[in-house]
């Protein structure tokens, strides 16, 4: 048993008619499955970087809470002063996802 599945999406120039790709089932089964898995990697991935930057947000809105200027925290952190006027701007605004959390 072979499926035929095109590479017309492939973006490389193409002359004359397209091929399409045969791949057995087994070929494409396994495909699925690490499609699959790929997709589980990068949600998780995706959850940590958000994770991560939510912890140096909070971290640095209590160094600036502690008497930190943003240029003192700027300096430290090897930022501009810039950027942490904008973590500290995010951190004073609440997400839907933290809002609805501190209901709970």
């Amino acid at each position: 048993m072979s499926a035929q599945l095109s590479d017309a999406g492939a973006h490389r120039p193409t002359r004359g008619p397209r091929r399409a790709l045969t791949a057995s089932a087994a070929e494409i089964a396994g495909w699925v499955a690490q499609a699959r898995r790929l997709g589980q990697e990068s949600e998780l991935a995706r959850e940590q970087v958000q994770a991560a930057a939510r912890g140096r947000q909070l971290l640095i809105a209590r160094l600036y809470a502690a008497g930190l200027s943003h240029r003192e925290l700027a300096e430290a952190l090897g930022v501009s002063p810039t950027v942490i006027a904008q973590v500290l701007a995010r951190s004073r605004t609440p997400t839907r996802r933290s809002a609805g959390a501190a209901t709970h």
